[in-house]
């Protein structure tokens, strides 16, 4: 599906879409939060990070595949800190 098919689509509602993205940055802190036990971010380089989030897209097509609603959000969860991650490394110099 190209971004034109979603440009054409239905007019979408601001209040939504920000209700969408509180709601999925508290699916993607729950997932932070069970892994702080491992290393910070900003230790490691984007390349390490963007190969761990193509992990996760392969993950997420699999849940895809026949598991239950909560388990295919919490891996678009893992794929969306993992751009978070690379995204804030960048921010602060480290990209």
């Amino acid at each position: 599906m190209s971004d034109e098919h979603m440009i054409t689509g239905e007019t979408r509602d601001s209040f939504t879409d920000c209700s969408t993205v509180l709601w999925f940055s508290e699916e993607m802190i729950k997932k932070l939060r069970k892994n702080s036990h491992k290393a910070h971010w900003s230790t490691v380089d984007c390349d390490y990070l963007f190969g761990r989030f193509l992990e996760e897209v392969e993950e997420l097509k699999k849940a895809r595949e026949g598991e239950l609603p909560i388990n295919i959000i919490r891996e678009c969860a893992d794929a969306g800190n993992f751009l978070m991650m690379i995204a804030d490394n960048v921010k602060n110099g480290k990209g």
